[in-house]
């Protein structure tokens, strides 16, 4: 029931928001580690001792279950990419191999496989997955599909060398 869920917002902000700031904040404690305790005393009471009477009058303590930890693999398979894609692997610096020098692509992908598909008009796509990450225009340069990033001391400031 949305309007249900929209009123416990507004009582929750209201009510528990002002509990909160009444017990933790008023007054301030001195430093951040003071205040720090102030909120970690607050949420035991909270969801340890305090009852809700959602809850029957039990908090909320009584009734978590912890999740069991999920077993999870030592490395995940590297994407798959179609015959229509060459597959570069991208290196710690960010780049990849094109057209006998690197390529700056992304640093966020190193170590990871991306696809390089042809378009009709000569541009290389660069996909991740199956995500489209940026254009590999005719002159060789690469262009994010997103924001540009300011100029960083770590990051190459040509988008293309050679080796």
């Amino acid at each position: 029931m949305m309007n249900g869920a929209l009123d416990f917002k507004g009582w929750f902000r209201t009510r528990d928001s002002s509990t909160l700031k009444a017990q933790t904040s008023k007054p301030p404690a001195d430093n951040t580690g003071q205040q720090q305790v102030r909120f970690d005393a607050f949420r035991q009471h909270y969801n340890e001792e305090r009852p809700h009477e959602a809850l029957g009058q039990r908090p909320p303590a009584d009734l978590y279950l912890p999740c069991q930890p999920r077993a999870m693999p030592e490395r995940l398979d590297d994407p798959w990419y179609d015959a229509d894609h060459q597959v570069r692997r991208v290196r710690d610096s960010g780049e990849i191999k094109w057209m006998g020098g690197r390529l700056f692509v992304s640093e966020a992908l190193a170590g990871e496989l991306v696809g390089l598909s042809e378009l009709e008009n000569g541009d290389h796509v660069v996909r991740f997955c199956n995500r489209d990450i940026g254009l590999i225009g005719p002159d060789g340069r690469f262009r994010r599909f997103a924001p540009p990033r300011p100029p960083g001391p770590m990051r190459p400031e040509a988008a293309h060398t050679t080796e």
